[in-house]
């Protein structure tokens, strides 16, 4: 994940198992979800994520995003999103909560990189909220 300045913006790179990444959305439409190379799970997908995995400003709002496309890989997939931020970082907190609705063990992380600096935040069932402090 890096901010971009030109755009005003975070790019976002998700890396998720394609088959875990299916029992997550087949949890939100009811029906056995698989993906392919179409665009038919878009909408499907953008729900998921905008339930998972986002970033609060400082006022607790939900930064929108936009899907920008996906890539698929042997048993894996890409999703490449982008979140417009053009306020401070100060109070602000990420939240990744994907597949943890289906995996108590699971573990994501984030490696930011903004305006320079580095980051790196770990997310688990039972803290899948941080804070953001690099842009302090």
């Amino acid at each position: 994940m890096e901010y971009n300045p030109k755009s005003r913006a975070f790019e976002v790179s998700l890396r998720v198992f394609i088959d875990d990444f299916e029992k997550a959305l087949s949890g939100i439409s009811g029906k056995k979800e698989a993906l392919d190379e179409t665009n038919k799970h878009e909408k499907l997908i953008m729900q998921y994520l905008q339930q998972k995995f986002y970033i609060i400003n400082k006022r607790g709002k939900k930064k929108a995003m936009t899907l920008i496309g996906k890539e698929f890989k042997v048993d894996a997939m890409w999703l490449y999103i982008e979140i417009p931020y053009r306020e401070s970082l100060r109070k602000a907190k990420f939240n990744n909560s994907i597949l943890m609705e289906h995996f108590d063990d699971q573990v994501n992380i984030v490696n930011l990189k903004y305006k320079g600096k580095k980051e790196s935040f770990i997310f688990r069932k039972n803290n899948p909220r941080e804070p953001i402090t690099v842009g302090r």
